[in-house]
């Protein structure tokens, strides 16, 4: 950051670029290529003055001429506007938190983007055992995409950028450990059978990631990039969901095991431990007071109730209270 005329003036550039840098060393490729769609766009906004605009120039006359850009100009969705909106909120925030900039009113709190309702994300479990039992014979692509997905909704609602780069030193046991990329939440997810089939079945000698088929071209064998990665297998599952009538993507697989742990009466505080979410509230109440396990058991209790097709019955021992009932005591002690 550069003084001038003995004030500290915070340039926004600089300050996305130590931002996407943040995100690009710890490995949140995503995160980073967002921030750096953001900033483009300021730039195409400004022009040259971008390199020389201030965080605290930042107004609700700034802002409201540059939704005008991205409506216009750029012809973003209402949800993509909404997202640039809120990555340029959260830089600001950061921005006047760290260097201490003085600013009066917050100018983005008074900007709101109307955004449509979004296609139901979350597939119930009729659904879930529509994917299980297609067949894709012959479809080797389609499989890997069907058998990525399921084990995104195994393992608890993993996201994608974190199976992507999931490597088997992160495999201790029965378990895997590894920390959330969005968040950096340390995760210790159970390796439930399913997924032990799934992951065997994509094992090579020598090759240390988990998944070794999403980091190479299908038809050059080539390495590819986390985000290309994406793209091809949310097309497959788009080609899988048009055969059964269903919305697939990876977001979906996460959402839906949500859905149907809520179904079962997890609370959503637990399932939002269970993926990583970041919130100092759930983190101060849960973060210490309750085990890996706990959220390992929910979810062999969803699978036994919903999924598999031979449900596991409770001991006799415990047949007079579920699993679930037990889990709102031990949360209410908790609490």
């Amino acid at each position: 950051m550069r003084k001038s005329n003995q004030r500290l003036k915070v340039y926004l550039a600089d300050v996305f670029k130590e931002q996407i840098e943040h995100f690009e060393k710890s490995q949140s490729l995503f995160t980073a290529d967002n921030y750096a769609n953001v900033y483009r766009s300021v730039s195409e906004f400004m022009g040259k003055r971008v390199k020389k605009f201030c965080v605290d120039e930042i107004t609700t006359t700034w802002l409201n001429s540059y939704l005008l850009h991205l409506n216009g100009a750029c012809k973003l969705s209402p949800g993509s506007v909404d997202n640039y909106l809120r990555i340029l909120c959260a830089l600001y925030n950061k921005a006047v938190k760290e260097h201490s900039i003085p600013v009066g009113a917050h100018p983005f709190s008074d900007i709101h983007i109307l955004v449509p309702d979004t296609l139901k994300r979350s597939l119930e479990k009729e659904d879930i055992l529509r994917v299980i039992d297609i067949d894709l014979s012959g479809k080797g692509e389609l499989c890997k995409a069907c058998d990525l997905f399921m084990f995104l909704f195994y393992a608890r609602g993993m996201c994608f950028v974190d199976v992507f780069n999931l490597r088997y030193d992160a495999v201790e046991g029965n378990h895997i450990s590894y920390r959330r990329s969005k968040t950096s939440a340390p995760l210790q997810v159970k390796i439930v059978e399913e997924m032990k089939v799934i992951m065997e079945r994509y094992r090579e000698d020598g090759n240390p990631y988990v998944f070794p088929f999403l980091h190479r071209n299908q038809y050059t064998g080539k390495e590819i990039s986390e985000r290309s990665a994406l793209r091809r297998i949310n097309r497959q599952l788009g080609q899988i969901g048009k055969v059964l009538g269903l919305t697939l993507t990876t977001y979906v697989a996460r959402h839906s095991w949500a859905s149907l742990v809520e179904e079962c009466g997890m609370s959503i505080a637990i399932i939002s431990q269970g993926m990583g979410h970041s919130s100092e509230r759930v983190t101060k109440i849960y973060m210490k007071g309750m085990p890996s396990h706990v959220i390992d058991n929910a979810n062999e209790e969803m699978l036994n109730r919903l999924i598999r097709k031979n449900t596991v019955k409770l001991s006799e021992d415990k047949k007079d209270v579920s699993f679930f009932v037990r889990m709102r005591h031990l949360e209410i002690i908790l609490y």
